[in-house]
């Protein structure tokens, strides 16, 4: 079966795979941040820290899992945005041994550029302590056990487990996952000889094509681009699925229960923590209603994952330079890949050849990218895509494998050099052509003594500002509040919300809830205010806060467009 023969052994090549990933991931383990979600995750590991209880004090959208790993890596490695680093590039390290071992079956070769290629093309894009990479970790252990084990009902039953812990990181992930093992394990499970007696498997088949349509159709993420790109695959499987279906009635209801036993076991632990707490109903609240609420923002109008290859092709017209040939020529491909695969999946399973778990897990974990259809949410699923793509290629012809090889290795290359490690703040136009940012730290932010990471310069020295104008004004342990959402103030200036939200879009939904905030701002108002009027996350609720905060506060500073607050001085004179 293998197309492509090493004569290296295996132990050389996973040991190459190993350093080659450990080096990569230890170059860029401090560098580059994306602020407000770093100061989400981190304001909130730190008040579980010291004692806080998720949702019932503090907010979030994740179910938690994401929330305690983070509270860990602070108790463990110290309260600082590096620490936060470390079980993320652990995590990612492990995805790369086992993407290899997922391929080393096929080809020793194929399966250490995948384990190269899994994080040059994910990670190293986006570092980022969030949900996704430890999502995408779960779900490559996944596919493993799904690969490996055999035993039944265990092998079920775990993959509910997993399932369940990629759900518990995030919710709409999980999701995705869980409808991929359970197209795997009906499709493995299919009795032709009882070809009539398939009602369950139908309608479990049906459900999960209506829930995908019902996404695309409702949710704010998914565009007509990324939808054609990406979510006609799943779709496809899901139809093809429904007409071949021979899965009995009593397999399918076995599928399904053992699956939901393992979710419930993966959730044992959090359940049981929020009734001890008396959270459970703040839990769902936060994880459903303000998780949907979120995608109801304007925020998600303006992604469309068609401005990728459309920058990549402009890259390549107006080149005048071999990087920017190249670099059109990464974007064009990289956002087609889920579509390679996808082709390749429904071949395959129409052949009804070796079942190709990996490749359908890939196709339905694409549909990650669009929740947000852009170069970011791209990152969290392309590695995954590329190893179903080299997956497929290590059963084809000696040509096709060393076409793929390069490919692999030429989008991995030309992410890690033009890419990895860029700040946010490059234009569209400077991302196409692979222009690096000339304004990327070299060394840790001086100026902020609780993120020990490598940040743009732009970014250091405007965090440096703004935690100086604040704990100007603000003594240490008194309150701030920062609007609509800047948690990475209350971390980087060590200052305190007196709020269960860090996010007004998200924790401020309601009348009642505005009319709460008021009334705290009025009687225990925060020594600072801050107020970014651009921000994407600004509502009708933030908006009428602001006008509260203007009758007794007045504004002392405006710095990179965020603007501080202090109050008036009769203001400050009739709360003492």
């Amino acid at each position: 079966m293998t197309a492509v023969h090493s004569r290296l052994p295996a132990p050389i090549l996973l040991l190459v795979a190993a350093v080659l990933n450990a080096a990569l991931l230890w170059a860029y383990h401090d560098r580059y941040w994306y602020a407000v979600d770093e100061g989400n995750y981190a304001h909130i590991a730190e008040r579980l820290l010291a004692g806080e209880v998720l949702h019932r004090d503090v907010q979030d959208l994740h179910p938690g899992f994401i929330n305690f790993v983070n509270t860990a890596a602070f108790g463990v490695f110290g309260t600082d945005l590096v620490s936060l680093r470390y079980p993320l590039m652990a995590a990612m390290f492990a995805v790369s041994l086992v993407v290899w071992w997922l391929l080393a079956g096929r080809s020793l070769l194929l399966a250490t550029i995948a384990s190269v290629s899994v994080n040059a093309l994910g990670v190293v894009q986006f570092l980022n302590p969030t949900a996704h990479w430890y999502s995408l970790f779960a779900t490559a252990v996944l596919v493993g056990w799904l690969q490996w084990v055999s035993a039944r009902p265990m092998r079920t039953l775990g993959a509910g487990v997993l399932i369940g812990i990629v759900a518990l990181f995030r919710q709409l992930t999980g999701l995705w996952v869980a409808m991929a093992v359970l197209v795997v394990l009906l499709r493995e499970q299919s009795d032709a000889t009882r070809a009539g007696d398939r009602l369950v498997a139908r309608g479990l088949l049906l459900v999960m094509l209506a829930v995908l349509v019902g996404y695309l159709m409702f949710a704010g993420g998914p565009e007509t681009s990324g939808i054609v790109l990406l979510a006609t695959w799943p779709a496809a499987v899901l139809l093809l699925e429904l007409r071949n279906t021979a899965a009995t009635n009593r397999t399918s209801l076995a599928i399904l229960w053992q699956l939901a036993v393992g979710a419930a076991l993966a959730a044992l632990p959090l359940v049981l923590y929020h009734v001890a707490h008396g959270s459970l109903s703040a839990w769902v609240d936060d994880t459903v209603f303000a998780s949907i609420n979120l995608t109801t923002l304007p925020l998600f109008d303006g992604a469309r994952l068609i401005l990728l290859p459309i920058a990549g092709v402009l890259s390549i017209v107006q080149a005048t330079d071999i990087a920017a040939l190249v670099n059109g020529a990464y974007w064009i491909v990289l956002p087609l890949l889920a579509s390679l695969n996808g082709w390749l999946l429904l071949r395959a399973l129409r052949a009804r050849s070796e079942l190709p778990i990996l490749p359908i897990v890939a196709a339905f974990y694409s549909l990650v990218t669009l929740h947000l259809a852009g170069a970011v949410y791209l990152s969290y699923s392309v590695g995954l895509t590329m190893t179903a793509e080299l997956w497929f290629a290590a059963a084809g012809s000696p040509r096709r494998a060393r076409l793929s090889a390069a490919g692999a290795v030429a989008l991995s290359i030309v992410s890690v050099a033009f890419h990895a490690g860029q700040p946010s703040s490059r234009t569209p136009f400077e991302a196409a052509r692979g222009l690096r940012s000339a304004d990327a730290a070299p060394t840790r932010c001086a100026q902020l003594a609780r993120a020990s990471l490598r940040v743009e310069r732009r970014d250091c020295e405007t965090y440096g500002k703004l935690v100086a104008g604040i704990t100007a004004e603000a003594s240490p342990g008194s309150q701030i509040l920062a609007i609509p959402s800047d948690a990475e103030l209350y971390f980087l200036a060590d200052r305190v919300n007196p709020f269960r939200f860090y996010n007004t879009a998200l924790g401020v939904r309601s009348s009642e809830d505005v009319a709460a905030v008021l009334d705290a701002l009025e009687h225990r108002p925060p020594a600072v205010v801050t107020y970014r009027p651009a921000d994407k996350y600004n509502t009708e609720a933030s908006r009428r806060i602001m006008a509260a905060v203007l009758t007794r506060y007045e504004r002392f500073n405006t710095i990179d467009g965020v603007e501080l607050y202090r109050p008036l001085p009769h203001a400050r004179r009739d709360t003492e």
